[in-house]
């Protein structure tokens, strides 16, 4: 009896679900195929959504590495009304550490981004590096610092007026 019960819903579902989604919609595409469509673009979305990173945490990408934000000040650099971090991140290659940031400028002008192992407040003298950046208000530019390499320690970036700004520990 159970088995000719099971026969039975699986008959009526084969015949409900055959028609109904092999049925063309308004615009001419089966219902299935819409399902199946809206379906693939829900977990699409759902999986960016959950892999995105928050764009004030500055994260590191290197394994020893300790997470840096931008509540850590450095002294001598401009604050977030003049540049403003919106990611970086590390990666050691080739002996070096190589810092890649992106940064949208309030203010026109000549900037040195700076990066490295932190130290009290200030970048390690032996494990920095800086690059120039140049650009009008509003501009959003991305780049990269290279530092010799170091694998431990908290790290961090920030953006100076002048290379003479930039204090080393």
């Amino acid at each position: 009896m159970i088995v000719q019960a099971e026969a039975f819903v699986g008959i009526i579902y084969f015949i409900v679900a055959e028609n109904f989604l092999e049925k063309p919609t308004a615009l001419g595409v089966p219902l299935g195929a819409l399902l199946l469509f809206f379906w693939v673009m829900r977990a699409i979305q759902e999986n960016k959504s959950s892999g995105q990173q928050s764009v004030s945490t500055r994260r590191s990408v290197h394994a020893g590495f300790s997470p840096s934000t931008e509540s850590i000040p450095l002294v001598g650099e401009v604050d977030d009304s003049v540049v403003t971090f919106s990611a970086s991140a590390t990666k050691a290659a080739g002996g070096r550490t190589i810092f890649s940031f992106t940064i949208k400028l309030r203010e026109s002008g000549t900037f040195f981004v700076a990066a490295g192992q932190l130290r009290s407040g200030r970048l390690s003298r032996q494990h920095y590096g800086v690059t120039q950046v140049t650009g009008s208000r509003g501009e959003t530019i991305s780049g990269t610092v290279s530092s010799p390499e170091f694998s431990s320690g908290k790290w961090a970036i920030g953006a100076y007026r002048t290379i003479q700004d930039v204090e080393l520990a």
